[in-house]
């Protein structure tokens, strides 16, 4: 297996922590590190231990996997939702996981595709 590119995992954090309008010391204090620490991870010159970067992942809307770089990014539409969705209080993050599961279960949610393509030969 390759080595991890520590540089490359600090500037998706930057940029996903910037596309949001976070400082530093926002960061910091959501996943419980110092600021010194987030900088250092940013400069791609401290590793941080798995659970770390999983709460930074989570605190940043993005999934653990596009640190590494091992997964495509989000479309447009579904880093819009995320950003939506992030600050929504538990009942209705439950009440909007409930809706899409019924639009999977009947089939109106594509599954394994695209949601936003537009393919208007239908």
């Amino acid at each position: 297996m390759e080595n991890l590119d520590y540089k490359y995992v600090g500037r998706i954090i930057r940029k996903a922590r910037e596309q949001l309008n976070m400082t530093q010391e926002q960061l910091a204090e959501q996943v419980s590190l110092s600021v010194n620490h987030i900088s250092s991870i940013e400069n791609g010159k401290a590793r941080s231990r798995l659970d770390a970067c999983y709460r930074i992942a989570l605190a940043l809307g993005i999934s653990p996997n596009q640190l590494t770089g091992y997964e495509h990014t989000f479309s447009e539409d579904a880093s819009t939702l995320i950003s939506m969705i992030r600050n929504l209080p538990p009942e209705q993050l439950k009440f909007l996981v409930r809706q899409a599961q019924l639009l999977q279960d009947y089939d109106l949610l594509p599954k394994n595709k695209d949601v936003s393509s537009n393919d208007e030969s239908k």
